[in-house]
């Protein structure tokens, strides 16, 4: 495992980007860095991969404490994802 530091440049895309220009290997984990995504949890994403033999996998939060406006973001996001991806098993 490997972590990488560099001073923002931009918004969550460019973070995006830059970390994924980055990585390298099989498996790749992003977890936001706002705390509310126990990091432990990565585990059970990597045990989907592993168990059901998918390439990715996304989550979601149930409980939130973002405000509206992250709130409207996230929803058109993971519209987005279910929109281009499907809605296959979304239970990790």
């Amino acid at each position: 495992m490997r972590y990488v530091a560099v001073p923002k440049q931009g918004g969550m895309g460019w973070d995006m980007k830059m970390g994924l220009d980055l990585c390298h290997g099989r498996f790749i984990g992003i977890i936001d860095g706002d705390d509310q995504y126990p990091m432990e949890s990565i585990f059970s994403c990597f045990a989907k991969i592993k168990s059901d033999g998918v390439d990715f996998v996304k989550t979601y939060r149930v409980y939130r404490s973002d405000g509206l406006y992250r709130n409207i973001i996230s929803r058109v996001y993971n519209v987005a994802l279910i929109a281009l991806w499907g809605a296959a098993n979304r239970s990790v």
